[in-house]
């Protein structure tokens, strides 16, 4: 937990775990579709358009590839020649369905940060959803509202140590919905401990994801960082697959039996809403196995 005096002034996703970057630039990656994606990123640049022999140079390719590759834009409609000067455009139709894409996803934040807000208003937590990273190691904090007083946790401000997933209550509910064999994939690497609360042995975790699939909530009780504690919830997509988490953090004070009576109810009803906004609502749930 954080004094803070500037509320939401860290934004979602400016923080990245050291061992993330790596992992990426570690994986494999197709030449074709990387050539394609540096093309369209000129396109998308050059307001007046490009010649052939532009992205050639710029993209240190064989006139012949650069044509091969710019014609098969042109046929996916990503991209148009113009007939007169010989110059590639992005094309306007994919500038129209990424913009309408953008406003979409503005709409969608927009409502998620709503039911956020009054979520923290309500009950006095800092309230955020939580996504997997790439590598299915952390649970990442994508959009948060915090409550209406002095001492709060910021989100934004989280290491990528205190967003490993067996140490928080977000984790807990991706981990304890993976199938077994994931799971215990999963469970073959090791458990840092970030405070002495923190749970380092795979059998006691097994057993603690055992019961928040029953009960349906997950407990973070100052396992990442101490003075911090909360609950979480998870939130489902059509399939029923688990793809994020509602989460309050709250003082360790405040995570008692009497608030938790109160705040998992409404926190079920909120992810309920979280999944419908995802496109979700009432599917079957995966099995495990």
């Amino acid at each position: 937990m954080r004094a803070e005096t500037k509320p939401g002034a860290a934004k979602a996703g400016e923080k990245t775990g050291p061992g993330e970057n790596a992992g990426r630039q570690s994986m494999p990656t197709v030449e074709s579709v990387a050539r394609a994606a540096r093309m369209l990123r000129l396109l998308c640049q050059a307001a007046d358009g490009i010649a052939l022999s532009e992205v050639s140079a710029d993209l240190g390719l064989h006139k012949t590839t650069a044509l091969r590759l710019l014609r098969t834009l042109v046929s996916e409609r990503m991209a148009r020649k113009d007939p007169e000067t010989g110059r590639y455009h992005l094309d306007t139709g994919l500038w129209l369905g990424a913009a309408r894409a953008a406003e979409e996803a503005l709409s969608f934040r927009a409502s998620v940060q709503a039911l956020l807000r009054v979520l923290a208003e309500g009950t006095g937590a800092t309230v955020f959803v939580m996504i997997p990273d790439g590598m299915r190691r952390r649970m990442v904090p994508t959009v948060w509202s915090l409550p209406d007083r002095p001492v709060r946790m910021d989100p934004g401000a989280t290491t990528s140590q205190m967003q490993t997933m067996h140490a928080n209550g977000g984790g807990k509910c991706y981990l304890a919905h993976l199938p077994e064999a994931e799971l215990r994939e999963w469970l073959s690497s090791s458990l840092p401990r970030l405070t002495p609360k923190t749970i380092t042995s795979p059998e006691k975790l097994l057993a603690e994801l055992e019961q928040v699939r029953q009960q349906g909530y997950a407990l973070n009780q100052q396992e990442a960082e101490l003075g911090s504690s909360g609950v979480a919830v998870p939130v489902r997509d059509q399939s029923g697959a688990i793809v994020a988490s509602l989460s309050f953090a709250v003082m360790p004070e405040d995570l008692t039996e009497a608030n938790l009576e109160k705040w998992v109810p409404r926190m079920k009803r909120a992810a309920e809403q979280l999944s419908q906004l995802f496109g979700g609502g009432r599917r079957p749930r995966r099995k495990r196995g």
